[in-house]
């Protein structure tokens, strides 16, 4: 498949305006909603993805097969979260990914209000975020003893299941709302746009919590020598940031859902983290924090929270949790 099928970020600045505005977002914008988290947070090297690898050594970045990034890159979102709170409780056994077809489903229907989607692909960043705040999310394991439905079966990504339940909504055609019921157990506490790097990094650094960027952003997806891409070309794309740096080379770590080993490269000889471990260095890169910037001032990337507003979290993902290197 062509790699701008793949693409799948429509902007619509009309749906981010009713996003902000919803009266049920009580944190629409960072620059106002974080500023007590900024004035306070630490700056130190952050990186969430750390949680998830280890809960699952084994973890892979999976593929999409259709125009759907919007619900990959929330989805990692969600998994960080999900791996930050199975690190949190001491139950690692617990860690499951999150399911992108659900979302994908809701943020072009349901959070909309109507019946029907479009066969055509393609979401919007901030529908995505606000599918997860008053919906929910769904793990990706199997939930059709719940429902009753055997298409409601998540345990594996299905490009196919994706594209019907963009049009259906999520749960598909014949799902009758039983599946949206389901995702209220897990809903994002807080999604609010972020305007700058400086709001970006307050959110990975403080709030540990992750931020989808859409954007027209695109790279080579081969690292320099210190393991950034500079913007250099044109994806109409959403992804996700995990990590944050601050010294020399300020930026923030995408991570990508075009499969496991996509990007390739140097790592700053500097960093701890990236590179040891080839799982999270074949499918990420370093954004410079310029770069950020100018991701951000297209108006649809949004951090994504566990906890109702934005707090400083103070768990420690510099602790080794077992990884093993490889």
């Amino acid at each position: 498949m062509a790699v701008e099928q793949l693409y799948g970020w429509s902007p619509n600045p009309a749906a981010v305006e009713s996003y902000l505005n919803a009266p049920d977002n009580k944190y629409p914008v960072f620059t106002a909603s974080g500023a007590q988290l900024k004035r306070e947070y630490e700056k130190k090297d952050t990186n969430l993805a750390l949680g998830i690898v280890a809960c699952n050594p084994n973890w892979q970045r999976g593929a999409q097969g259709i125009g759907d990034c919007v619900s990959w890159g929330l989805e990692l979102a969600g998994t960080a979260l999900v791996a930050k709170q199975c690190l949190r409780t001491g139950n690692k056994k617990m860690f499951c990914e999150v399911a992108t077809e659900p979302l994908y489903g809701g943020s072009r229907v349901e959070v909309y209000g109507i019946k029907y989607g479009s066969w055509e692909d393609g979401a919007n960043g901030a529908k995505a975020a606000e599918f997860a705040r008053r919906y929910g999310m769904h793990l990706r394991k199997d939930h059709s003893k719940e429902t009753g439905n055997p298409e409601h079966d998540l345990r594996k990504y299905d490009a196919k299941r994706a594209k019907q339940w963009g049009y259906y909504g999520c749960g598909g055609q014949r799902d009758g709302g039983k599946l949206d019921l389901l995702a209220k157990n897990m809903p994002a506490k807080t999604t609010t746009l972020v305007t700058c790097f400086d709001d970006v990094a307050a959110a990975i650094a403080g709030a540990k919590c992750p931020v989808t960027i859409a954007s027209n952003y695109g790279s080579s997806m081969k690292r320099d020598k210190w393991g950034q891409c500079k913007w250099d070309g044109s994806w109409n794309h959403q992804m996700v940031l995990l990590a944050v740096r601050f010294g020399p080379r300020p930026g923030a770590r995408c991570f990508q859902s075009w499969g496991p080993m996509v990007a390739s490269g140097g790592e700053d000889p500097n960093e701890s983290d990236f590179g040891k471990y080839k799982f999270m260095s074949g499918c990420s890169w370093w954004i410079p924090a310029s770069d950020i910037d100018r991701i951000c001032k297209q108006g649809d990337s949004h951090a994504i929270g566990d906890i109702e507003g934005w707090k400083i979290d103070t768990f420690d993902y510099s602790q080794n949790f077992g990884l093993v290197e490889g």
